[in-house]
C-alpha cells in the first residue's frame, strides 16, 4: 500500500475544497475586517480623527450552519452565505414573505424565533 495515495472519494474532496475556498473567500476576509475595526487605531476608532466617536471597540461575529431543508441549494454545498436571513427576519413564521421558500419544518419555526431573540437582544443590550 502507498501511504502518499490518499484513499479520498472525489465527493470528499469536493467538499474539503469548498470548505477551504469558503474559510479564504469568506471567513478570513471578515476576520479581518473586524481586526481593522476593533483596533483602537482605526480612524474611526481614533480621537485624533473623529474625538465625538473614540469608545473602546467590540466586534462580534455569529455562525449560522443550519441549511434549509427545502432550500435552493443542494445540501451536499452546506449552509450558503445570506441562508440566516430567511430567519433573522421570520420567514418561517409567516405564509410568504419575499423570496424566501414557504416550506419550513416546526423545528425552522423555533430557529426563527430563537434567531430573531438573538438579534434582538443583542440590539437592546449588546
Amino acid at each position: 500500500m502507498d501511504w502518499s495515495i490518499p484513499l479520498l472519494h472525489s465527493t470528499d474532496i469536493f467538499k474539503s475544497t469548498v470548505e477551504a475556498l469558503s474559510d479564504a473567500t469568506v471567513a478570513a476576509p471578515l476576520i479581518k475586517t473586524g481586526m481593522f475595526h476593533s483596533n483602537p487605531n482605526f480612524p474611526i476608532n481614533n480621537p485624533i480623527y473623529n474625538p465625538v466617536f473614540f469608545m473602546p471597540t467590540k466586534t462580534y461575529f455569529y455562525v449560522f450552519g443550519h441549511q434549509t431543508e427545502e432550500g435552493d441549494y443542494s445540501t451536499r454545498l452546506g449552509c450558503i452565505n445570506g441562508d440566516d436571513l430567511a430567519y433573522v427576519f421570520g420567514a418561517p413564521l409567516v405564509a410568504s414573505l419575499g423570496h424566501f421558500s414557504s416550506n419550513f419544518t416546526a423545528d425552522e419555526v423555533s430557529l426563527a424565533e430563537m434567531t430573531m431573540l438573538y438579534w434582538t437582544s443583542f440590539a437592546k443590550f449588546g
